[in-house]
């Protein structure tokens, strides 16, 4: 027992120090494209243009957004965000123990972190990029408070078609800003990203698009 203890720690000195050894080799840097924004004196956005990259992406800091809508987002994704280094152990045995029993993929283990690195570096669901994602994660972690990095997910979260962040999603759905949401808004807000593409709302966003792009 105290070999296994004694290599335990021998392992996890060296995979602390090869950390921060790739850390310094491969930095972690990312650059993202928003939307200009046109506001009016309370806040609202009077005219928006699309981001270099063709997308409805409306920056927001957390003080703009709903605080209840931040709540869902962690509850629903990641209720221990703040407590984490990036990835959750615990959360991984889990899904693999649920997956193994059931003999398919019925539970994920990517906490908001993975999800933030997973927006700014898309890439296929394999393995290698699933270890790549992993330590990336710990990288934004290192680099960022948690505040920064659920501000960056908000702004990212995709809702179909070239739309992403909940205050490009408060405005284009519902013609408010995001701390004026209601709760059937939030719940909304907080659902669609799961599956994006066959949830959006983009048939019922075309005047508010126009709106935002020709006041």
């Amino acid at each position: 027992m105290l070999r296994f203890i004694k290599y335990f720690f021998w392992f996890l000195a060296a995979s602390i120090l090869l950390f921060f050894i790739l850390n310094l080799i491969f930095p972690i840097k990312f650059s993202v494209s928003y939307s200009t924004q046109v506001l009016s004196d309370d806040g609202k956005v009077l005219h928006a243009f699309l981001s270099k990259d063709e997308k409805w992406r409306m920056q927001a800091t957390l003080p703009e957004i709903n605080d209840k809508l931040k709540r869902a987002f962690i509850f629903k994704e990641d209720k221990y965000f703040y407590y984490h280094p990036g990835v959750n152990p615990f959360a991984i045995l889990r899904a693999a123990f649920n997956n193994a029993v059931n003999h398919k993929k019925t539970s994920g283990a990517s906490t908001i972190t993975m999800q933030v690195v997973r927006l700014l570096y898309p890439a296929k669901r394999t393995y290698l990029n699933k270890l790549i994602e992993s330590f990336r994660a710990f990288q934004l972690e290192l680099n960022f408070s948690k505040d920064e990095i659920l501000q960056l997910y908000l702004n990212l979260v995709p809702y179909g078609s070239n739309i992403e962040g909940v205050k490009s999603a408060s405005v284009l759905y519902f013609n408010t800003v995001p701390d004026k949401l209601s709760l059937a808004q939030i719940v909304t807000l907080t659902v669609v990203p799961n599956q994006p593409v066959s949830l959006s709302l983009n048939k019922n966003n075309k005047k508010q698009q126009k709106r935002a792009t020709n006041g």
